[in-house]
């Protein structure tokens, strides 16, 4: 498992395009906001109340609520400052626009949230391990094949890598292929 402390607005990144931002942490409470590709808005959500049983999630932005079932479809972007709760036994859904958050268990009093993606290979499992002060130390599996990051190493990556493009030319692909021809 990958623990990483984050202050609000601070960002990590996953491979294909999931992007989880530490929102605002409220009463030792951490709100995490999702975006995605596949997201038409960010959904930001809190577990506000856990017990062995599953766990009461706060949604910001509550538009409209359905109930499918099993599962609570929830659309966001509605009213600033709207939040609707939510309880989920262990193994129940909360469904957004192209994610799916299920409430995977209980451990040591909080609450393991897997994430569901069409733009992850596998489900993501995230939990709030402490709020302390102004950040938050969040727990994260995720399968191998998905790297995650912190937001600015991220981006010095990025910046990397940008900047070792720049300095080629087309004469320098020109003879890193006729090279490879030679041998």
């Amino acid at each position: 498992m990958l623990v990483l402390r984050r202050r609000p607005n601070e960002s990590i990144l996953f491979d294909g395009g999931l992007k989880m931002t530490l929102a605002g942490l409220e009463e030792h409470r951490a709100w995490l906001s999702f975006a995605a590709p596949c997201l038409a808005e960010p959904v930001t959500l809190a577990a506000v109340q856990v017990s062995g049983e599953g766990a009461c999630l706060a949604v910001r932005g509550p538009r409209t609520v359905g109930d499918g079932g099993p599962a609570i479809e929830v659309r966001t972007g509605g009213a600033e400052g709207g939040v609707l709760l939510v309880n989920r036994a262990v193994g129940e859904l909360v469904v957004f626009d192209g994610l799916t958050v299920t409430v995977q268990g209980v451990e040591a009093e909080r609450a393991v949230l897997r994430l569901s993606l069409a733009v992850l290979p596998g489900p993501v499992d995230v939990s709030i391990f402490s709020v302390t002060g102004a950040e938050a130390k969040i727990g994260i599996e995720a399968p191998r094949e998905v790297r995650v990051f912190r937001e600015e190493v991220w981006q010095e990556l990025e910046a990397a890598n940008t900047g070792a493009g720049a300095h080629w030319s087309e004469s320098d692909l020109a003879t890193l292929s006729a090279s490879r021809r030679r041998t």
